[in-house]
């Protein structure tokens, strides 16, 4: 129903992993519809270059693979 969720831990804390495939096995056993995940990037800050007035966010379909 183009509801966004954000995963945190008991800690509040977002949720974070080492490789995609834990993130995967984390969520072997929870029913959903789609996951993708998204990324930004502060590379251009980092290297002096002037902040971007548009959004540089990376996203990826990210589903269930059975890959771990």
């Amino acid at each position: 129903n183009n509801v966004e969720y954000y995963v945190t831990e008991d800690s509040g804390e977002f949720l974070r992993a080492l490789s995609p495939l834990h993130v995967q096995k984390r969520f072997d056993k929870i029913a959903y519809a789609g996951m993708v995940l998204r990324q930004t990037s502060a590379y251009d800050e980092m290297c002096g270059q002037p902040e971007k007035t548009g959004s540089n966010m990376l996203e990826v379909p990210y589903g269930k693979n059975n890959l771990y």
